[in-house]
């Protein structure tokens, strides 16, 4: 039981890091800036975050048996294919 609360806490955070990501990108696409810095981290914590840390993208997507880059490839081409670029 634990083991799952622990996997469901860990999908919880990369789905927030990626929550976080769209709003971002919705409010700039938006003409709002300004909002930009409201919303720094997702792109780091996802993108450019080094897996040393404990709750780094990288560490828990190896956690959960998931391929960060992969995830990171489909975000990109998500990204790419319905919001302007950064």
């Amino acid at each position: 039981m634990a083991e799952e609360q622990i996997r469901a806490f860990y999908c919880a955070i990369i789905q927030q890091a990626m929550d976080d990501l769209r709003i971002k990108r919705e409010l700039l696409a938006r003409g709002e800036p300004w909002k930009r810095t409201l919303l720094t981290d997702p792109e780091y914590y996802i993108f450019i975050s080094k897996s040393g840390y404990p709750t780094s993208f990288t560490r828990i997507c190896d956690l959960l048996n998931f391929n960060p880059d992969k995830i990171r490839q489909g975000i990109k081409e998500k990204m790419q294919n319905e919001l302007p670029s950064l």
